[in-house]
C-alpha cells in the first residue's frame, strides 16, 4: 500500500471524531502503521478491516484507563476498599462492563483480520506445512487415511453505530452492507453472522445469526426504504 493510501486509512480512522481532546493523534497513526505494516491490506473490505481493529484497539485502550483512573480516584478517597460505597461499588462495576464491551468488540474486529492473513483459501497451506512433503508416507493397503474436517471461515459481522446530535440520528455502517455482499455472496447461508448495534452511551444489542438470516434481513430492509437497520426478531 502506498503512503496515501496508509494516509487515506489514517483519515478514516479518526474523521468520525475518534479522539478525545486529551488522547494523541501522533499514537492512534502509530497503531494504524503497526496494523498496516503487519496485515498488509489490498482490498476496500480489508482495508476496512484494519480500520475497525485499529478503532477497536484504541477504544479498549481507552476503557482500560478509565477504568485504572477511577480505581486510582477509589483508593485516594478511601484506601480500605471495605469501606467504600454501594455507589462507589456501582460505577466501579460501570466501568468493568464498559471494558468488557470493548474486550469483545476488539476480539471480533481482531477476528476479521484474519480473513487478510490466511483467508478462506489457505487454511488447507496452513495444514500442509504441519508436515512436509518428504516425510509422507503412503498409508497401509488395509488403512484409510484420517478424513479431517475442513476449516471453515471466521465468523462474520456487521456493526451499526447510531448517534444522535441536535435530534437528528446519524447512522454508520462498518462494513457496509454492500461490502458484505461481495464478501458473501458465495458462501453458504450457514456461515456465522453477527450483527450489533452499538450508542455512544455505551449501550448496546449484539444479534447472532447467519448469513442467511441476514440475506432476509437486507431484503426486508431494502423493500421498506427508510433507512432502518433491522434485527433477527424483526425478521419473522
Amino acid at each position: 500500500m502506498s503512503e496515501s493510501r496508509l494516509n487515506a486509512l489514517k483519515h478514516a480512522c479518526t474523521s468520525s471524531q475518534l479522539l478525545l481532546p486529551d488522547e494523541k493523534p501522533a499514537e492512534l497513526d502509530e497503531l494504524l502503521e503497526g496494523l498496516h505494516e503487519q496485515y498488509r491490506p489490498e482490498t476496500a473490505l480489508h482495508v476496512q478491516f484494519v480500520i475497525d481493529a485499529a478503532r477497536a484497539i484504541w477504544v479498549l485502550k481507552r476503557n482500560n484507563r478509565r477504568y485504572d483512573e477511577y480505581e486510582q480516584a477509589l483508593y485516594k478517597q478511601e484506601p480500605d476498599s471495605t469501606k467504600w460505597t454501594a455507589e462507589q461499588w456501582h460505577q466501579l462495576d460501570l466501568r468493568t462492563r464498559y471494558r468488557t464491551t470493548a474486550e469483545r468488540g476488539c476480539t471480533r474486529a481482531l477476528k476479521n483480520l484474519a480473513h487478510i492473513r490466511g483467508g478462506w483459501g489457505k487454511f488447507a497451506e496452513a495444514g500442509a506445512e504441519v508436515k512436509p512433503k518428504e516425510e509422507k508416507k503412503k498409508p497401509a493397503p488395509a488403512e484409510k487415511p484420517l478424513a479431517l474436517p475442513k476449516a471453515g471461515p471466521p465468523p462474520l459481522y456487521q456493526r451499526i453505530v447510531l448517534t444522535e446530535v441536535e435530534g437528528k440520528t446519524s447512522v454508520q455502517v462498518y462494513p457496509t452492507t454492500e461490502q458484505l455482499q461481495e464478501l458473501t455472496n458465495s458462501l453458504a447461508p450457514e456461515v456465522k453472522f453477527e450483527r450489533i448495534f452499538e450508542y455512544p452511551s455505551g449501550v448496546h444489542a449484539s444479534f447472532r445469526m447467519n448469513v442467511g438470516m441476514w440475506r432476509k434481513l437486507i431484503a426486508l430492509e431494502e423493500a421498506r426504504g427508510d433507512g432502518v437497520f433491522l434485527n433477527s426478531e424483526e425478521a419473522g
